[in-house]
């Protein structure tokens, strides 16, 4: 890797909590060269945490989606002659050392002659509502499993998906295999992104040195199974439309392999069954998980 990279974090904000983004802002900025917060219609109000030293913010004035605004601060971070892209959702803060790990991981990770490049490096995602690490998925014969991530983890895995805030991604990466499906809208984007470079020819790496505290969902519920403590991200009706929507979408894709339409196709039921069981709003859920599984069935992509 270059003896001096050049990292630019992309933050895309939603009405994001001012303090909360204050405080990744502060964590963020000694770690980076430069931070590009992508704004998708806040106001003045909530956006009154972001410094002018520093840090260059984009209003688009409405909401565009997730992987428009991702796409904008590429973009522009790439014409600054960023080496790396950091990519963050408004709900994450960095430990200290967190980007200097995710660096470290690129030289550090074990793949012996031949082995495929690195797309990008995620941390460990820590949940404060369950006080768990999140799970991470692993693919062995032939079927994608999750598994929980041990505190006592000190070396580079490679896994089948990242998610995408604490994804630190090479521009050269970014050139080759693309951006962000902006058709998407919201949800499934690190997904899709994630199969594309695993499709072309690329390696995944989760560093669970790099810590990132990260709020998945506006709520959570932990759910005791045979196995073990599961934790269930609660969403709003308006982003379950998206979820099934977008995830069945990617399976009518021929880049998407069967391993991931399998996942998918226990993962979504299992979900709406848990919705309609233990979740709240459960007529809205229906109403939007319904609603995103006709549009997935007719091809409707974009904003709903």
């Amino acid at each position: 890797m270059s003896s001096s990279p050049l990292i630019i974090a992309v933050v895309v904000t939603y009405h994001p909590e001012t303090k909360m983004l204050g405080q990744q802002l502060t964590a963020l900025l000694p770690q980076v060269a430069r931070v590009i917060v992508v704004d998708n219609g806040s106001t003045s109000a909530e956006l009154a945490s972001v410094p002018a030293q520093g840090v260059e913010l984009i209003e688009i004035g409405h909401n565009r989606g997730l992987a428009a605004a991702q796409n904008i601060g590429i973009e522009r971070a790439l014409a600054a002659d960023a080496s790396h892209v950091l990519l963050m959702d408004q709900d994450s803060l960095p430990a200290p050392d967190m980007v200097a790990h995710l660096l470290a991981a690129f030289d550090l990770a074990d793949g012996g002659s031949g082995a495929a490049p690195i797309a990008a490096v995620g941390p460990r995602l820590f949940d404060p509502r369950s006080r768990t690490n999140l799970d991470y998925l692993k693919k062995t014969g032939g079927r994608i499993h999750r598994h929980p991530m041990p505190d006592t983890a000190s070396k580079p895995l490679e896994v089948e998906h990242l998610i995408a805030s604490g994804c630190l991604i090479p521009a050269d990466v970014l050139n080759e295999i693309g951006l962000m499906d902006e058709s998407l809208f919201i949800d499934a984007i690190d997904t899709e992104w994630c199969i594309r470079a695993i499709v072309g020819g690329f390696r995944l790496l989760l560093e669970p040195r790099a810590a990132l505290t990260h709020r998945l969902g506006d709520n959570s519920l932990r759910l005791r199974t045979p196995q073990r403590i599961r934790t269930l991200a609660l969403h709003s009706p308006a982003r379950q439309y998206y979820i099934f929507r977008n995830n069945l979408l990617l399976c009518r894709r021929p880049y998407v392999d069967w391993a991931w339409r399998r996942l998918m196709a226990l993962a979504l039921p299992r979900r709406l069954f848990f919705y309609l069981i233990f979740g709240p709003r459960r007529f809205a859920h229906l109403r939007a998980i319904s609603a995103g599984i006709l549009d997935a069935c007719n091809g409707q992509s974009g904003p709903h």
